[in-house]
């Protein structure tokens, strides 16, 4: 009992005796910790989050950061970031209002609130606000990044030549930038992103210009340099038709395919065939008519090889609607004038402008046949089987007779024999052949 009083009274002291408890909570020892990258350090202050722990003494030390502790164990927080550097007023590090920290403590003009200028760099410390939406001291100009720079200065937003069009947008004549379609900003329309007109085509620019224009597309007769220049899609070289230059032409069988007022089909024995005007034939007139089968003709006429006046005097042969004045085979006379083989195995040649013209049945094909200086197109028994189009090595390989760029070209007088493709003058050893081609690009 004595021993059990003693322990006792030994408690009853500790109890009464000041800055102690009788009963005292064991040390738990560090807490565990992991820092979260989106929430930061979670160890109250001034402790740290070190090696998974919160170390309340400061036994690890780790560069400084502003964030209100020290995080060098040097026994203040924020040490040398809390100091105004560059004398501007503000300072590298502010906890208590982080939006007026210095983000250049070397540079007394970069502080919060400082004006933005045209330099490409955050004067007023707010990334928010970009410089390119200043305006320069300079109205007329707008902080932009110049052609082939990377840095933005102040230019004149109208000189395309140095500030980029926006998207949409193309460098005019006078180096003003217009949105294409649109008028009335001292450019022309850009045609690139809308069709021209009906007897119009996008041209290309000049030297001094980057803006594409619609032009009136060459009519029938007016001179032409290339396909796309013309109306019809048809630009006849110098030498096809015999007048002159380069000119606009449409392809054609008859006179039923022009339909242009005083315009007829013309064929001056080069081989080519176009509608032209009859005020460019001259005083040659157009006193015949001319075919390409004896449908196309009246009834007491059948489509014969004859012989025509071309502008500029002298003669020349082509298929026109006529009399035959003789020409025989073993079987007879032949109503197109024309008898093609041997004494032992012949056959008349009727005027054609295309296969369709033909008895296909007998192995017939519309093809180019040489009679003197001219070339007529005639019904023809022919052994090869390649057609307009299909695939050929050489000119045998083709019903027609041409092998051009690896194709099978036809025969024909106008662009409705040839699918999508075009019917135009191809120069074959100084004469010319109306073939189907591919159709030119505009």
């Amino acid at each position: 009992m004595h021993a059990r009083a003693a322990v006792l009274a030994t408690l009853a002291l500790l109890a009464a005796a000041p800055g102690c408890s009788a009963i005292a909570a064991r040390d738990p020892g560090p807490a565990p910790c992991d820092v979260d990258p989106m929430t930061g350090d979670p160890c109250p202050p001034p402790s740290h989050c070190v090696m998974g722990f919160c170390d309340a003494a400061c036994q690890h030390p780790m560069p400084e950061v502003c964030n209100g502790l020290d995080d060098d164990c040097s026994g203040t927080a924020d040490d040398g970031l809390d100091v105004d550097a560059d004398h501007d007023g503000f300072s590298a590090c502010n906890t208590a209002m982080p939006m007026l920290s210095d983000c250049n403590d070397g540079d007394p003009t970069v502080h919060p609130g400082a004006p933005e200028i045209c330099n490409g760099f955050d004067d007023d410390c707010n990334p928010a606000t970009s410089d390119l939406a200043t305006r320069c001291p300079d109205m007329s100009e707008l902080c932009a990044v110049a052609l082939g720079e990377s840095l933005p200065r102040c230019l004149n937003p109208r000189d395309c030549t140095l500030v980029p069009c926006p998207s949409g947008q193309l460098c005019s004549t006078d180096s003003t930038c217009c949105v294409m379609g649109t008028s009335g900003c001292g450019a022309p329309t850009d045609c690139r992103t809308m069709a021209c007109g009906i007897g119009e085509r996008c041209t290309p620019p000049g030297t001094s210009s980057t803006v594409w224009t619609c032009q009136p597309l060459t009519m029938l007769g007016g001179t032409c340099t290339a396909d796309r220049d013309c109306a019809s899609g048809h630009c006849y070289p110098s030498d096809a038709l015999g007048l002159g230059s380069g000119v606009c032409g449409a392809p054609c069988c008859t006179d039923l395919d022009c339909p242009t007022a005083g315009s007829v089909c013309f064929a001056p024995g080069t081989g080519a065939r176009s509608c032209v005007l009859t005020t460019a034939l001259g005083t040659a007139g157009h006193a015949y008519s001319l075919c390409t089968n004896s449908n196309e003709c009246s009834s007491s006429d059948d489509c014969i090889d004859g012989a025509i006046h071309v502008p500029g005097g002298g003669t020349a042969q082509a298929l026109v609607c006529g009399t035959p004045s003789g020409g025989s085979c073993l079987d007879g006379s032949c109503p197109s004038g024309v008898c093609l083989g041997s004494s032992l195995v012949n056959y008349c040649a009727y005027a054609c402008g295309s296969d369709g013209d033909c008895n296909q049945g007998l192995g017939n094909a519309c093809r180019y046949i040489a009679d003197g200086s001219s070339q007529l197109t005639l019904c023809t028994i022919v052994s090869a089987s390649g057609g307009g189009g299909q695939a050929c090595s050489a000119d045998r390989d083709c019903r027609d007779g041409l092998c051009l760029t690896g194709m099978c070209a036809d025969t024909c007088c106008h662009d409705a024999s040839c699918g999508g493709g075009m019917c135009a003058p191809v120069s074959r050893s100084g004469h010319y052949e109306m073939r189907c081609v591919p159709r030119a690009p505009t």
